[in-house]
């Protein structure tokens, strides 16, 4: 192999970690949750994202994932999980009214075809009287 091809690949390879690298840093994910005694809420955004994704909650030892999902044009993607029939209908994923333990939920973010772990956050839950 001659220098030119050397430095080309080495250019390219640096470039490609380079760009992997900005976009990793760039996510951000943020969960909002609320629990009663008769509900349980959670709302997962993820952002700075191309392609698809999931999420898993664990709340009480009891883990419920989404199905995966594909970031809009901004580079958005939400995931929404209910036990309010109403939310239900539109779109949110089924969850038991009593779901949320402690008022604490564990969340993952993972890319859906290769199922690495892209972050993770811990919110306390509001309790809604």
């Amino acid at each position: 192999m001659n220098a030119t091809k050397i430095i080309r690949l080495t250019i390219t390879a640096l470039v490609l970690n380079l760009s992997i690298l900005s976009y990793a840093s760039a996510l951000t994910l943020s969960c909002k949750c609320q629990v009663s005694a008769t509900r349980s809420s959670i709302s997962v955004v993820g952002a700075g994202l191309k392609g698809k994704y999931w999420v898993i909650l664990i709340s009480g030892g009891v883990g419920k994932a989404s199905l995966p999902k594909a970031a809009n044009a901004s580079g958005v993607v939400k995931f929404d999980f209910d036990s309010n029939p109403v939310a239900i209908g539109a779109g949110a994923r089924s969850i038991p009214a009593a779901y949320i333990k402690n008022n604490y939920v564990i969340v993952r973010l993972r890319e859906a075809v290769t199922n690495r772990l892209l972050g993770a956050v811990g919110p306390t839950c509001a309790v809604v009287k």
